[in-house]
């Protein structure tokens, strides 16, 4: 359907254009109706053939991330408009680096469409709206009843999050009732947990990309963290499963041999632990879990790794094996 749509916007004589001076100053572009010259014709048909060989899943994904740079409403990226302005800079040059050509402007053209002049804060609240549907059926593609525990967890949970969602619709939407959703607003798949993975990995690039490997040994920068977060309340992507995710990229580092890699790894453990330890960690399901082992066995063999690597460098500093019996 993307395609048909695009392929019928190159076809006529009219076209959705930021105007570059939005662009520039990085707020969100009021789109305007401009007749195309043959070479911008040609440009959106070159930029339809090399989507074509993009997967599914990645233009939903590129969709969805546009849709947070050109509104991040949720993690308040719309109160700071310099935060705002780096944030569609670095989502540019993460489709721009990543995607065969696919640029930021083509996948906002299909945001833009599909809004169909409605404004993004609504669109933002049909989407949590389709969320509470969702939930409302027990239908959610990740968080299903067996995918808990018990059904207690699994109650606790969809009420948490149930609660949540209305009042951010209620912020959100303040104008009566919500309109009635397009049958074909949201026609994708909803992985957005299947994707997020792929996400943090793009993300990963974007920040070697921009700021050089040792600044992305680091840890995830200001913008990635963002978006990050933006993706995750937009798309119902949670807490604990974005940061377990996020985890289990830094400690799938081959070599992390950085002070900043233990205190950026040792932070999100801790963050973890108090997520678990709290009240919303028992509506942690199955998978999160079973994610969480995985990543603490992951840090535990860097730890290990690295300490017997310095036991074997500095071995005039190993206590004795009376000292150690002494102390245990």
């Amino acid at each position: 359907m993307y395609f048909r749509r695009l392929s019928w916007l190159a076809r006529t004589s009219m076209a959705w254009l930021p105007p570059p001076d939005a662009t520039a100053a990085g707020g969100t572009a009021t789109l305007l109706r401009v007749h195309p010259s043959d070479q911008q014709l040609a440009a959106a048909r070159s930029s339809l053939a090399r989507a074509a060989a993009v997967r599914l899943e990645d233009l939903e994904l590129l969709t969805c991330v546009c849709r947070c740079a050109v509104h991040p409403a949720m993690a308040g990226g719309l109160a700071d408009p310099a935060a705002h302005q780096r944030l569609r800079g670095y989502v540019s040059r993460l489709i721009g680096d990543n995607h065969a050509g696919i640029t930021f402007q083509t996948v906002v053209a299909r945001v833009t469409e599909g809004a169909r002049g409605r404004s993004m804060d609504l669109m933002l609240a049909l989407e949590l709206q389709r969320q509470l549907g969702v939930l409302a059926v027990n239908a959610h593609p990740f968080y299903t009843p067996a995918s808990f525990a018990s059904s207690t967890e699994y109650g606790a949970w969809r009420q948490h999050e149930i609660t949540r969602l209305r009042a951010v619709v209620e912020g959100l939407w303040q104008e009566g009732p919500l309109p009635e959703a397009h049958h074909d607003d949201y026609n994708g798949r909803h992985l957005h947990h299947a994707t997020f993975g792929r996400l943090v990995q793009l993300c990963r690039i974007a920040d070697r990309t921009l700021y050089g490997p040792a600044a992305a040994a680091k840890g995830f920068s200001p913008e990635a963290r963002m978006l990050l977060e933006e993706y995750g309340m937009q798309f119902g992507v949670g807490d604990l499963f974005r940061t377990l995710v996020v985890l289990q990229s830094l400690a799938s580092d081959v070599a992390p041999h950085s002070s900043w890699w233990y205190l950026r790894v040792g932070a999100m453990v801790s963050q973890l632990l108090r997520h678990l330890n709290g009240a919303a960690g028992g509506m942690a399901c199955v998978a999160e879990l079973a994610l969480a082992r995985q990543c603490a066995a992951t840090v535990h063999a860097h730890a290990r790794a690295v300490l017997l690597d310095l036991a074997g460098t500095f071995p005039a500093k190993q206590p004795s094996k009376q000292a150690s019996i002494d102390g245990s």
